[in-house]
Parts: structure tokens; sequence; C-alpha cells
């Protein structure tokens, strides 16, 4: 879905569930968020989901998800304060 603004976890997009992990990757965030609708990465190991936004979702210039991924470090994984956005399968 793209890059988005993500100011803290008790504020962010994605509250209903949130893991980190060193071996961090988009598919390993999505498998953990599989049950949600909605799954995002935060600071290259952060893993948010959920079925609804809280607050308003704002896109955020692409050239800032920078971070990658802790896991596969060919993948970007967000950046500090911003979430690359994903839509699950369900």
């Amino acid at each position: 879905m793209g890059c988005y603004e993500h100011i803290k976890p008790s504020e962010g997009l994605l509250r209903d569930h949130e893991t980190r992990s060193q071996d961090m990757t988009i598919e390993a965030c999505g498998t953990i968020c599989r049950e949600y609708k909605y799954f995002g990465i935060s600071a290259g190991s952060w893993c948010y989901c959920g079925d609804t936004f809280r607050g308003k979702a704002t896109a955020a210039d692409p050239n800032t998800c920078t971070s990658r991924c802790a896991g596969n470090q060919t993948q970007t994984c967000g950046s500090p304060w911003r979430m690359s956005l994903f839509t699950t399968s369900i």
C-alpha cells in the first residue's frame, strides 16, 4: 500500500497486535498478521497488525521508508516514524 506516517505505537495506524523480531521480513510479518486485514513494518523490526486504521492514514514520501528489514537486508521495512503498509490475503 505504500509508506505511511507512524507516530508512536500507542497512536499508530495498527494497534491490534504488535511484535518485534531481529528476523523480521515482509513475509514474516504477513504470516504473523494473517488473521488481520492489514500489516505494517516500522524501523526494520517492528510488525503491526490490524483490521482497521486507528486514526488517519497519512501517506508519506516513499523515499522516507528506507530501513532494511532485520531478517532480509534486500527488503525495505519502514523507518523510524514511518510504516511500510500492506494488505493480507484475507
